[in-house]
């Protein structure tokens, strides 16, 4: 699939889920959101490992590392 073709296709779906969301309770949202926050903090460790891993690809393509530099919260 090329790409214009796969941008369309996730923006169709994306406006097929605003229209579900848009009816659901606030209690369900309200739920899926801290469901996906636990499963963030579960997997937290992975997806820092993973960004690691990530930015040091970048740095030694050349990426200018202002542009992949994370400052701390």
């Amino acid at each position: 699939m090329a790409t214009y073709e796969l941008v369309k296709a996730k923006a169709q779906a994306a406006k097929q889920a605003a229209a579900k969301l848009a009816v659901t309770s606030t209690a369900v949202k309200n739920a899926a959101l801290l469901a996906m926050a636990a499963a963030l903090e579960a997997q937290q460790s992975e997806i820092l490992a993973a960004n690691e891993r990530d930015m040091t690809a970048a740095a030694a393509k050349g990426m200018k590392l202002s542009l992949i530099h994370i400052s701390e919260p």
